[in-house]
């Protein structure tokens, strides 16, 4: 088992960074008008599903520094949109669920407007790197990419959503629970002030959703009173040493990463037709090294 390092840049570095990292998640956060409820543990173990397999995949296991399970998650009442018929609409184009100032989605391989096992995108990232990924696994309420070579992770990410409030979900990231290990005190990365306290509960900008299309790729129309839940989780580690010391021991590109997938979650809810249930939970367990 690896050791973390005591490098002259977490030393020097890591405060300045952490703030920088956390002012960024903080402007964003107020931007987008959403709170998050965030816990964080350290864990004994992250045992991630298994991987799939194919060319150019970059898995957990050929990756430095420790593995993370991230799980974000937001409730939906009131949602117009069937999980198959929300699916659908995320198949057509990433665009709508990802924040411009964060990432860009480019298809690179695939047939336009719809997802498919194999299809590939180019996640442009803000950042120094950007993200290859390839489509692993696709159902009517779920998919799974893999990251490939030249992402600043090794590992696999997959979105899925639920009718009511999911299979076993309390409704707060802590429920989730940590599997075993040692537990950190919860935190968030949002200091109060201006609605935007620990546990806050903030209600999103009041955008106007968009309006289902009724091209008849899906079963749109859901019950009007129905309920969704929808997750997005990751089982990954750093590409390499210098990724590992921006993510986990700077925690700036963590901020930025936990910003992307929160506003995706926002935006589910919003193409929904229905209206976020409290705060969008993140849960992170971080491997004890």
């Amino acid at each position: 088992m690896s050791k973390r390092r005591l490098s002259f840049a977490s030393v020097f570095l890591t405060p300045a960074a952490l703030a920088a990292g956390a002012a960024f998640g903080l402007w964003l956060y107020r931007r987008w008008g959403y709170a998050v409820d965030e816990h964080e543990h350290t864990v004994a173990r992250v045992d991630p599903p298994p991987e799939a397999d194919g060319p150019g995949i970059q898995h957990a296991d050929d990756g430095t520094g420790a593995r993370f399970h991230r799980t974000y998650r937001v409730h939906i009442a009131n949602a117009t949109l069937s999980p198959e018929a929300l699916f659908a609409k995320i198949g057509e184009s990433f665009d709508p669920f990802v924040a411009p100032e964060v990432a860009q989605f480019e298809k690179t391989k695939g047939e336009p407007g719809a997802l498919a096992s194999g299809d590939e995108y180019l996640v442009h990232i803000n950042a120094p790197w950007n993200g290859p990924v390839r489509v692993v696994e696709t159902e009517p309420t779920r998919f799974v990419l893999a990251t490939l070579d030249g992402h600043m992770e090794a590992g696999q990410i997959e979105f899925r959503a639920e009718g009511g409030r999911g299979k076993g979900e309390s409704g707060n990231a802590q429920a989730s629970g940590a599997r075993g290990g040692m537990e950190s005190p919860a935190k968030s990365p949002l200091p109060e002030g201006e609605g935007q306290g620990e546990g806050g509960s903030t209600s999103p900008n009041p955008d106007t959703a968009p309006e289902a299309s009724g091209d008849g790729a899906a079963p749109e129309v859901a019950d009007s009173s129905q309920s969704l839940t929808f997750t997005i989780e990751s089982w990954a580690r750093s590409r390499d040493a210098l990724v590992d010391l921006v993510y986990d021991d700077l925690g700036v590109a963590k901020v930025a990463q936990q910003a992307m997938w929160t506003y995706f979650c926002r935006q589910v809810a919003e193409v929904s037709g229905g209206e976020m249930v409290g705060e969008i939970d993140v849960l992170t367990e971080r491997e004890a090294t």
